[in-house]
């Protein structure tokens, strides 16, 4: 089963930095991008700020650490959602 989840997400991740170029700005919906405001309240020490409406303030809080990392708020969503796709393919494995 170690090599099945290596190899998957070898070609998850390759797939995912594959297409990455054309996808690199894209943004869907708008509240990711009040998730990544968000984010930045948090990272500022803002916390009375970062209190907000949105149904998911768990994503705000995985999305902190990765906005300290590539100091852009959608790259950072990027590279988190392709994280959770990595854990998704270990539970669905698993599964």
């Amino acid at each position: 089963m170690k090599k099945d989840f290596l190899l998957i997400v070898a070609i998850y991740l390759l797939a995912c930095l594959g297409v990455m170029p054309y996808v690199k700005w894209y943004v869907d919906n708008p509240d990711s991008l009040q998730y990544i405001n968000i984010a930045h309240h948090i990272l500022d020490g803002r916390l009375t700020l970062a209190i907000n409406g949105y149904w998911s303030p768990l994503i705000t809080w995985f999305l902190a650490p990765f906005i300290l990392i590539f100091n852009d708020g959608i790259i950072a969503f990027k590279y988190l959602q392709m994280a959770i796709g990595i854990f998704v393919i270990r539970k669905w494995l698993i599964f």
